[in-house]
Parts: structure tokens; sequence; C-alpha cells
């Protein structure tokens, strides 16, 4: 588990205490050791009491979530002889051999035997007793689908991992890659996707803000329709991603056709908040991790466990703003 503490420092403008911190937009990162070296005198200079400010906490944990992937069987077409594969940067690659005979555990085969439900359970046992696996992968087997957790490796990195195969018949087994691996605190990003092109005064909605697809845009709310939806969804990265009222708190990137990611820069509960929708035809929201139906920013199935404390407000010396 991770914990995400979040502080505000919050002073006068102008102070000379904030302009160590440059022009954030332009140079969002700068030199690091400056930055941490403007803030460390920005707070020692507020609770010392020679600038009025003053700060918040909030307290945040995290946890990682686990990648997965899956191995389906077709009774059909798998064979003895074939192998799956499972590459893992820390061993590199491990190996289970179909048999036609009673597999023995520990020895990285599996057995093709009745149907594809007794199959997959074999392939699972197969997995889960092979020394390489151990502490570091599990498998569950339901109706011939195996689904592989990389339970050694939380986070972003258990999406490297990856599955291969050596068949006579390639439709043997069918796979999915490992996916669903977020580290702790990770930002929520979001895909929208336009399954048709919008009409005039149809809406796209972040929060409070409101997008308008009209014919000829004439503001930073409104989104010239274009001659197709992927046309469109380019025109509305530009805008979102232009947009003053956004600036910071979102940012908008083309994934692929008509389809837009928009990743909330403020990780945890925050986003929990900030609910997403429209009127524009077709619009679908969802997670862009799980694909799931999103409604909202928040932490969903891909990232738990996020319980913020009460957040704290600390009176300084200083006179209060």
């Amino acid at each position: 588990m991770t914990t995400k503490v979040t502080v505000e420092l919050i002073g006068q403008a102008g102070t000379a205490f904030l302009t160590g911190f440059g022009n954030p937009v332009g140079n969002p990162v700068g030199d690091a050791r400056k930055l941490v070296n403007a803030l460390v005198d920005a707070f020692a200079q507020t609770a010392a009491g020679h600038q009025p400010g003053h700060v918040r906490q909030r307290v945040e944990d995290s946890s990682p979530t686990i990648a997965t992937a899956t191995a389906a069987v077709t009774f059909a077409t798998i064979a003895a002889g074939d192998v799956l594969s499972l590459y893992d940067s820390a061993f590199g690659n491990a190996y289970f051999t179909c048999v036609s005979t009673t597999p023995v555990l520990g020895d990285n085969t599996f057995q093709k035997v009745t149907d594809a439900t007794a199959t997959g359970a074999s392939l699972a046992a197969c997995i889960n007793s092979s020394p390489q696996m151990r502490g570091r992968y599990t498998a569950t087997a339901a109706t011939g689908t195996v689904t592989i957790t990389a339970i050694g490796t939380p986070g972003a990195m258990g999406n490297k991992s990856t599955l291969g195969k050596q068949m006579a018949n390639p439709a043997g087994l069918t796979l999915t890659a490992f996916v669903g691996g977020r580290d702790a605190g990770s930002k929520q990003e979001l895909q929208a996707t336009l399954g048709a092109n919008p009409t005039a005064a149809q809406t796209f909605l972040i929060g409070a803000k409101t997008i308008t697809f009209v014919a000829s845009a004439a503001n930073q709310n409104e989104v010239t329709i274009g001659g197709s939806a992927t046309i469109t969804a380019a025109s509305l990265v530009t805008v979102l991603n232009a947009n003053t009222d956004l600036a910071g708190y979102f940012v908008a990137r083309t994934i692929s056709a008509a389809v837009v990611g928009i990743e909330c820069q403020v990780s945890g509960q925050f986003g929990r908040f900030v609910s997403v929708g429209g009127t524009a035809t077709s619009l679908a929201w969802v997670n862009a991790q799980t694909l799931v139906t999103a409604t909202h920013f928040g932490p969903t199935t891909t990232e738990v466990n996020k319980v913020p404390t009460q957040g704290v407000v600390l009176g300084l010396r200083a006179a209060a703003l």
C-alpha cells in the first residue's frame, strides 16, 4: 500500500517566496532541485511567520492493482505437444506443455482431457504448481478460460508480462494480454467515444463544464463539427486542452479514430466528484483501463482502497488569508 499526502500551501500572490516556482504552464517540471528548494523555503518562511499563509493537508491510502491475462481453450483443436509460454522480466520464459496422459504437478505439463472446462482446469493447476510461478502468478479456470494473475508484480509493471504459444493449430488457445495493472496513486483516465458525428447543440460534459458542438466554434466552450466523428473528436481534443477552465486539471489525447482519452491530473477520491456525460449522439464513456462504463473520474476497480482522512487546516503564525 502507498500513502499519498497532498499539501496545499496558500500565500499572497506576488510575495517573494512564491516567485521560485516559475511558470507552471510553460515549464511544468523545470529543474526538480530548484522546485524542491523553493518548496522548502516557502514552507519554512510561512511556518516562521515571515509570510502570510496557511497549509491544508489530505492523506489517502492507495493500493496498486494487479494485471491479469487469459488463455481460453478450444478443445477440438488443442493437442498434445502444444505449448503455452509466459514471459516475465524477472526470470524469462516459463513453458507449459499439453500432454495426453495424466500430468505430474510441478513439471509444467497439463492434460487435454474430456472437454475445454476440464482441460482449462488442468492448465490452471499446472500453472499453480509450477516452481517458477510460485509467489509470482496464480491461475483460476472457468468453462475453459484460464485467468492468470501477476500477483508478484503489482502495478503497471505487471502489464509487461506476456503470454505466447507454440501450437500445431493456433486456434487451440486464444490469448489476451496482461492488462489492468496500475500503480498506487495513479491518475484516472477515461475514454470518450463518439459513435457517430454529433449534431449542432449537442453537448459534452466534464463536471460543470459544458462543451457544445456547433457548425462553427466561436469560443473556448464550442467545438466545430467536422466531416466525420473522427475529425470532430480530434477538434474536441484541441478544444479541451486549450480551455482555460480545464487547464491544469485535465489533459486530453487522441487514442484512436473517434476515441478521446481524458486524464484527470488530480488522483484519488477527488475525481469521484467530477461527473461526465453529454447529449452527443452515441457518446460513450468508459474507464480507460477496464473499458467498463464510467460516470466520473473517481477510482474504480482498477485502483481501490483509497480512503481520504478528514482535511486538516493548519493555522500558522502568519496572518490568515
